[in-house]
């Protein structure tokens, strides 16, 4: 028996939608369209020179994990882009654990929108010695377009220049 789904097309967003999927765009054949984009660390490597004031895109090479409606650039730190026309909301969470190249240093960490931090996003974390393990969560709301652009940024907040090392990231976005 071959079930019909009713599928209607929403003039003002230019999206399709299906009833037996409530509110979630759909393809014309009905599979999802609901945009969500994921990378995580996968060689970690040390940020340059950080020094106070001035964020900074972390090191690294990332891979790609789940994304629809998005794209995974794997080096230098990793760069999730929004390649859908639609513009739409998503929210942006990651969590990182890192060692810092020097004692007594309070990073900020980041997502960075464009390619400019989004103070928003901020968290502080400290550490008292190099071989710390810090660990970060991220979060924020952000309206993406189409080729708009996510990263992690980093700064020092309290000490001098040093540098650090992401040995654990994951990032993604979902849409809202």
């Amino acid at each position: 028996m071959v079930q019909v789904v009713p599928i209607v097309r929403d003039l003002d967003t230019d999206q399709v939608r299906s009833s037996q999927l409530g509110d979630e765009p759909v393809d014309e054949g009905g599979s999802s369209l609901v945009a969500y984009g994921e990378m995580y660390m996968v060689t970690p490597a040390a940020t340059g020179s950080i020094t106070p004031g001035t964020p900074i895109k972390i090191a690294g090479t990332v891979a790609a994990g789940l994304t629809n409606l998005f794209s995974v650039t794997t080096t230098t730190g990793g760069r999730l882009t929004y390649t859908s026309a639609t513009t739409r909301l998503f929210h942006v969470n990651g969590a990182l654990t890192f060692t810092a190249g020097a004692n007594t240093r309070t990073f900020g960490i980041y997502i960075a929108k464009n390619g400019t931090e989004e103070t928003k996003t901020e968290i502080q974390r400290f550490t008292s010695t190099g071989t710390d393990y810090g660990a970060v969560a991220l979060n924020g709301l952000f309206s993406l377009a189409q080729n708009d652009y996510l990263e992690v940024f980093v700064d020092i907040t309290v000490g001098s220049a040093t540098t650090m090392t992401v040995q654990n990231l994951n990032l993604m976005a979902i849409e809202v």
